[in-house]
């Protein structure tokens, strides 16, 4: 008869209360191999430490375990991810890493664009300050700032002397950060700002490559704007000036429509030239409760042929176009965020189409779980999984019944 002693039984219960707390855990996180492991060991440990019969087991358990973790588990493993779309691809060198992304990057051939350098330094009191090298004639240096200090601090002045022949050479009293410091001051140096006066803020405007009208984030701008106005106006609060702004704000985005092909375009301001990309974005303008029926209706009616006969929407490029990539982000894959910005602007407008995209919607996320993007042709989960804005916007869905 096994023999239980008071310690073997307190250790084995802990044991065993461990892996009962990793279970559900485990399971939670889908990691059904590590599940497999845990529940293999444990059945093990159990049934050879409370029997007598298999009393040697009591030595070769544990080198079994060892070779069950470390040995069986990684080649079942690796057998069970080289059948998967998992890929060492963001292993590469710089020289690797910039290829792909150039690659990746959309840009007309003829895009004016231009490179600078931003260099780091830091006093004795540890504040930093930024050189900004944008070209022989723009110079830039000051302290760095947050957001909340950006009204009171000074602009940065023009400081040629500071970069001779080739090199950078700190003021007095500071000195230049190496790569490895503004690493390990990142998370500090991404809040920081170099304020600039508003002269250099025109000459800088006119040499930038970020100069996109779009579509997509203007209508969120106004839809917003609008939005504030109603509440200035509830606490009876003066929001002439802003109704002002966002009159001559969708004044100006209602010249982007492209009346021939019943949708908006982003703008390209520095080339002067029309983005004809049927993104998905374009469509964002029903969100900013445009003041124009017909418009509207025309910009609803090329909204339902945008994914037409497709089981899945909405797709961020359209499906037809030859830069479509069903797995490429923003070039293909299906947004929930997206999802609900046309369904908030469509609601107001046509009933039975929004309803539908919300059904859509909230059937794809109960298939397929919470992710972070989807593909619009076999409504495949992808990107991370438990993703926050998805399981948010779904609970606006389900939740909230106007």
């Amino acid at each position: 008869m096994t023999s239980f002693k008071p310690l073997k039984v307190i250790s084995f219960s802990i044991f065993n209360a461990v892996v009962v707390y990793l279970i559900p855990l485990t399971i939670s996180f889908e990691a059904w191999f590590l599940l497999s492991l845990l529940i293999v060991n444990a059945i093990l440990i159990n049934f050879v430490y409370f029997t007598n019969k298999f009393y040697a087991m009591k030595w070769i358990l544990p080198g079994m375990i060892f070779m069950i973790s470390f040995v069986v588990f990684p080649a079942v493993y690796n057998t069970f991810v080289s059948f998967t779309n998992w890929s060492t691809g963001h292993i590469l060198n710089k020289t690797q890493a910039i290829q792909i992304l150039e690659n990746r990057t959309y840009t007309p051939e003829d895009q004016k664009g231009f490179e600078f350098d931003i260099y780091v330094m830091q006093d004795e009191n540890f504040d930093f300050y930024f050189f900004a090298n944008i070209s022989d004639e723009e110079m830039y240096f000051g302290k760095a700032v947050t957001q909340n200090e950006i009204s009171d601090a000074a602009p940065a002045s023009h400081e040629p002397a500071i970069f001779k022949d080739g090199k950078v050479t700190p003021p007095k009293d500071l000195k230049l950060l190496s790569g490895k410091d503004q690493i390990a001051n990142s998370s500090t140096l991404q809040d920081l700002s170099l304020k600039i006066d508003s002269s250099t803020r025109a000459k800088l405007y006119k040499i930038s490559k970020f100069n996109v009208i779009d579509i997509g984030f203007n209508s969120i701008f106004l839809r917003a704007l609008k939005d504030l106005i109603i509440l200035l106006k509830r606490y009876n609060i003066n929001s002439s000036d802003l109704t002002k702004y966002a009159k001559k704000s969708e004044k100006h985005i209602i010249k982007l429509f492209n009346k021939k092909k019943n949708v908006f375009y982003a703008y390209d301001i520095r080339n002067k030239k029309k983005i004809s990309v049927p993104s998905i974005t374009n469509f964002f303008i029903l969100y900013a409760n445009i003041n124009n029926d017909l418009l509207n209706k025309k910009i609803i009616k090329n909204l339902k042929n945008f994914n037409k006969g497709k089981k899945y929407i909405f797709s961020s490029i359209r499906p037809d176009h030859k830069s479509f990539e069903e797995k490429r982000y923003w070039r293909g894959p299906i947004w929930i965020n997206c999802n609900w910005i046309i369904y908030q602007g469509l609601k107001n407008k046509d009933k039975l189409f929004s309803n539908y995209i919300k059904k859509k919607t909230i059937d794809l996320i109960n298939k397929k779980g919470f992710y972070e993007y989807y593909s619009c042709k076999n409504g495949k989960a992808m990107g991370a999984y438990n993703f926050s804005w998805s399981a948010a916007l779904y609970l606006d869905f389900v939740l909230n019944k106007n």
